[in-house]
């Protein structure tokens, strides 16, 4: 019992540990693919945001690149012509002849007002003429509601942040472009030199964290986006400066009419927030404006272009939204570089691009790494239940030979003793009466049989387990086989008291293929226990054995009228070494024996419940002709 405890013991550690080892595998490998799962939607994330903010640069483009190419002269309502001849081609003096600005006659769209600051603090617009100006533009250009549209805006932007605060923010909108500039140059640099480091670096950058990765990779990306449209705008304020510096446009801010204004130099056009503050103190929605610095030796022009944000934004989330539905753009009123985290900026404009939550479908609950898993788990448990049952197997096996070395034992010493003790009586003499020495010799004899079914029993059932020996068979009828056994069968219920009756039918025909031996015995073992454990407990001592045919096999039965076998027990009535709760002394072998020794013929035993008897044990052997037929 202790060893049985302790074999117990060892089987649940060695389970604890094996599912304590694939619990903590299969945390990890779920982690991972929680991991991967996330990683690959976090890379769908940046890739719509990247394909979003390409598609928002190119879309913006066009207009940065328009503004900041545009002639610093057509910031005037009226410029004067470069060359201007009469019909007689006789030259026309300069600074006679105006030309309408493009801005006068057309305003781009998603521009609601081009203004200009003068030197001398003066703020207009090419949109709003004044004095004769504005009645020539109004007979023969531009409709009088556009006039006074583009005027009231031009006031509006005067009330808003007067002069002061314009040129106060263009200044620091120019510096702040030009140290983004100069750290954006640093950064690329920085990058090349990673790139180019040498191998033994790269362990040490692989240790950087994945978002941390992410976040840097969507930065330069940005940073190179940048770069390129910065690119684009400063090629485009080069072509306007050849056009500045070829044409002769003297303006009103020149002193001289005779000629243009020297060494003219424009500078990059930059985006920037201006904040604005309502009538009671409150704060409105900052303005979006495009500045650049006009530089010439009779002074500074500041101009720029109020673009209609809200106009430009409904257009740029219109581009994005079959990619991100939910996207929004808010303004970056302050110069920074980057823009709040888990957001993206555009490269033309101070404005940061938050994608808003992704649409992504549901992983699938059954996934190869999860089938494998249960694959592996249902491996383990079946080896586990495996294990469990060698080891009940096992503690079954040594109980079975304890209670067969003890069965044995006790089987055999009672005859012995018997033996023993009657044969050293006889052989001394001390028994001197007939009757008593018959006794005696009786004695002697039943012993000797049981003490030989012990001994057959035993070596019968070890011959079983010998897959080297086979039955012998012999080919008989089913009288043949009846009367060869029915005596011994008689002659064992007579011995008990008891009458052996015989039913044959029409079993007489059938052909078998039998050991004759086998079937003695495991009728014998059948009539015994009736006569054992029925007969002494009932007033009928019938014991019936009842042959009949059928077509495939003939049936033998053997039943009697004692109380019959308990439900319970009817699981293991034919395990060996299992007796039932009223069979007295054995070794429980009999009934399993007999099964194992019917099946080896291809025959069988079981139970049956017939009404009016006891127990009843069917012994099915099969025709010799069937077999034929399924052979």
């Amino acid at each position: 019992m202790r060893r049985r405890g302790l074999t117990r013991l060892w089987f649940a550690l060695f389970t604890f540990l094996l599912v304590g080892a694939m619990g903590v595998v299969t945390w990890r490998v779920l982690d991972l693919e929680r991991r991967r799962h996330d990683a690959d939607v976090v890379a769908k994330q940046q890739e719509r945001t990247r394909l979003a903010l390409w598609r928002m640069d190119s879309t913006l483009a066009p207009l940065l690149i328009r503004e900041a190419s545009r002639p610093y002269f057509e910031y005037v309502s009226f410029y004067p012509a470069g060359r201007a001849y009469t019909r007689m081609l006789r030259p026309v003096d300069p600074g006679e002849v105006l030309v309408p600005s493009p801005l006068l006659t057309g305003a781009p769209a998603l521009c609601r007002l081009h203004f200009q600051i003068e030197p001398g603090g003066a703020l207009s617009s090419p949109q709003a003429p004044e004095g004769n100006q504005r009645d020539l533009a109004e007979a023969q250009y531009v409709e009088s509601a556009r006039l006074i549209a583009a005027a009231d805006e031009l006031d509006g932007l005067r009330r808003a942040f007067g002069i002061e605060k314009l040129t106060k923010f263009a200044q620091s909108a120019w510096m702040a472009g030009e140290t983004q500039s100069r750290d954006m140059r640093q950064d690329e640099r920085t990058r090349s030199r990673e790139e180019n480091a040498p191998a033994d670096q790269s362990g040490v950058a692989g240790q950087v964290d994945d978002d941390v990765e992410d976040a840097m990779a969507l930065k330069l990306d940005a940073i190179e986006r940048e770069n390129v449209a910065r690119d684009r705008v400063i090629e485009a304020s080069r072509q306007a400066q050849q056009i500045a510096d070829s044409a002769y446009v003297p303006g009103p801010w020149s002193k001289s009419k005779n000629g243009p204004p020297s060494e003219v130099e424009i500078g990059s056009m930059v985006a920037t927030w201006i904040p604005r503050m309502g009538a009671d103190g409150s704060d409105k929605h900052p303005c979006l404006i495009l500045v650049r610095p006009v530089r010439f030796e009779q002074g500074e022009l500041v101009q720029g272009v109020w673009l209609d944000w809200k106009a430009l934004e409904t257009m740029l989330l219109a581009q994005v939204e079959d990619l991100t539905p939910q996207a929004t753009l808010t303004p970056l009123v302050s110069h920074a570089n980057d823009a709040p985290a888990g957001e993206a900026r555009l490269a033309g404009l101070p404005v940061s691009f938050t994608p808003g939550p992704l649409e992504v479908q549901q992983a699938d609950w059954l996934t190869p790494t999860r089938t494998t898993l249960g694959v592996a788990w249902l491996a383990v448990l079946a080896g586990i239940a495996a294990i469990w049952l060698v080891v009940r197997a096992l503690e079954e096996l040594g109980e079975r030979r304890g209670r067969f070395v003890s069965a044995v034992t006790h089987e055999l010493r009672t005859p012995l003793t018997a033996f023993r003790l009657y044969s050293q009586m006889l052989a001394d003499g001390m028994v001197s009466d007939a009757d008593t020495v018959h006794e005696y010799h009786t004695t002697l004899k039943t012993e000797s049989g049981r003490l030989a079914r012990i001994v057959e029993n035993v070596l019968a059932y070890a011959r079983l387990t010998d897959l080297r020996s086979a039955p012998r068979t012999e080919r008989l009828t089913g009288r043949e086989l009846l009367d060869a056994v029915v005596p011994a069968l008689t002659e064992r219920a007579r011995e008990a008291g008891a009458s052996l009756v015989v039913d044959i039918d029409d079993a007489g025909s059938c052909a078998l293929e039998v050991d004759r031996q086998t079937i003695e015995r495991v009728l014998l073992n059948l009539v015994d226990n009736a006569c054992k454990y029925a007969v002494p407990n009932t007033e009928d001592k019938r014991v019936h054995l009842d042959a009949k045919a059928h077509p495939d096999r003939l049936e033998l039965v053997v039943a009697d009228h004692g109380p019959g076998i308990p439900r319970h027990e009817l699981a293991t009535l034919f395990r060996p070494f299992r007796r039932g709760r009223h069979a007295g002394d054995g070794l429980g072998l009999g009934l399993a024996l007999a099964r194992d020794l019917l099946r080896e013929i291809h025959a069988d035993l079981r139970t049956e419940q017939r009404p009016g008897f006891g127990a009843s044990f069917v012994v099915d052997i099969p025709c010799a002709n069937a077999e034929a037929s399924a052979s």
